[in-house]
């Protein structure tokens, strides 16, 4: 082998070699159950019988004043359980190390639950995020646990690939207690108008425990022709820019591909983003938990053609999405998710319909979402409280016109909702003879 070629393999391999890093998680307080839209791994796990931990058994009896868990495997020490009180459980796994996790316990019905209170705090590719125990069995997995993004307290999936900030960061190892990981680290290819666009996306999904999703170079090539095509024919942003149909100059089958599957507005793609946010219509895909991908227009810099087109689509998943064989989520999910804060005030109208009359004037439309094609369900009905304490006051709305995305069902407040208050929805709906309620709570911008 040349003494170029062996030089360029080694620099390769250096470059390889510096991604990949190990970092050090600093243990946080899990103060409250963090909301989650994992099906199976939701933060409050049920206590029956006895509690096992990292295959580590601890003794649950029956006290004379109440049930009482052993806090070591040995079972000589007992803590009772009370509602709302943490208890720190400390074993030796397989290798004899020591091992701790602290529950929380909740009591409801005669019923009890945990969670687990702690976490591990991390700073990867300059964003915070949490690690979360959320099937609380006393070790964190890739896969089956969950992450806090920022200060969102909706659990996300922790899967192997996750785009954090402007970077794609793949989980190599994570130790079991959670205390540290290897990842390696990359940017996300694209231009500045890109990247921001999708950081700004991603950073909306993750408040309802949504995955981010990376750039895919192939969407955002067909976006960027249909973009360059509207402005070399000076596209009147009154018109349909969902075809190639205003003159020959730049047409191609890639452009015509992204229009007809893409948000298109005449603004910038990061700006278009906030303002789809506070659409409906626009908002259901680009919020779909099933979205494995995005497309997003390199330039120019005036116009914004965003392709979420994959929103519900079938198939395997791509690699680091939420499709396929990736997370199981719960049917159905939310937006706003239970336990999201900073949601919009209120909605904007858009093109080339309304799912309500006078959208413009309106609350920010909340959404509950099915798994396409959707459970054949009845009875649909809504209830929205805006909360004080414990003082209720009713939220009159209007229900949405699906339009053709009957998986997805809408709510709309008549006016603005009020600003940096809690509110609850309750969806209510009737499957397989049993009516179902679901209570979201979520806090206003």
């Amino acid at each position: 082998m040349g003494i170029r070629k062996t030089l360029v393999l080694a620099l390769l391999a250096a470059t390889v070699a510096a991604k990949e890093r190990e970092y050090r998680g600093r243990r946080v307080n899990v103060d409250e159950p963090p909301a989650a839209q994992v099906k199976g791994h939701l933060p409050l796990r049920p206590v029956e019988g006895e509690l096992v931990l990292d295959g580590t058994a601890f003794a649950i009896e029956k006290g004379s004043a109440g049930p009482r868990v052993a806090t070591s495997p040995a079972g000589s020490v007992f803590a009772p359980l009370a509602s709302g009180k943490t208890v720190t459980f400390k074993w030796k796994d397989g290798k004899g190390a020591a091992r701790e996790a602290v529950m929380r316990f909740e009591e409801e019905g005669g019923r009890w639950g945990r969670h687990a209170a702690r976490g591990f705090r991390y700073r990867l590719a300059d964003e915070e995020i949490t690690l979360l125990d959320l099937d609380a069995d006393g070790r964190f997995d890739v896969g089956r646990d969950g992450f806090l993004a920022g200060e969102s307290g909706v659990a996300c999936p922790l899967v192997p690939v996750i785009v954090l900030g402007r970077e794609t960061v793949r989980i190599v190892s994570l130790e079991p207690d959670g205390s540290s990981l290897v990842a390696e680290t990359a940017p996300v290819a694209g231009t500045e108008q890109q990247v921001d666009a999708m950081v700004a996306l991603n950073r909306l999904r993750v408040r309802h425990g949504l995955l981010p999703v990376p750039l895919d170079e192939k969407l955002s090539l067909g976006c960027t022709s249909h973009a360059r095509y509207l402005e070399m024919n000076r596209w009147d942003p009154t018109t349909n820019p969902h075809s190639q149909s205003l003159g020959p100059k730049g047409a191609s089958p890639e452009g015509e591909e992204a229009a007809k599957r893409s948000a298109i507005s005449g603004r910038a793609p990061v700006d278009a983003i906030a303002s789809y946010y506070v659409t409906y219509y626009h908002r259901l895909e680009m919020m779909s938990a099933t979205l494995p991908r995005i497309g997003v227009n390199a330039e120019p810099n005036g116009l914004a053609v965003v392709d979420t087109g994959d929103g519900f689509a079938h198939g395997p998943a791509a690699e680091g999405g939420a499709t396929g064989d990736g997370p199981a989520w719960a049917d159905p999910y939310f937006v706003p998710a239970d336990g999201s804060v900073g949601f919009p005030l209120a909605a904007i109208s858009e093109k080339p319909r309304d799912p309500v009359p006078d959208m413009g004037r309106r609350g920010c439309a909340l959404t509950m979402y099915f798994r396409p094609p959707g459970p054949a369900l009845t009875g649909f009905r809504a209830e929205l409280v805006a909360l004080n304490g414990r003082r209720e006051t009713k939220v009159p709305f209007l229900v949405a016109d699906r339009g053709g995305y009957e998986w997805v069902y809408g709510i709309v407040p008549e006016g603005p909702l009020r600003g940096n208050t809690w509110h609850r929805a309750t969806w209510i709906y009737t499957l397989d003879g049993k009516e179902i309620r679901h209570a979201v709570r979520f806090k206003t911008g």
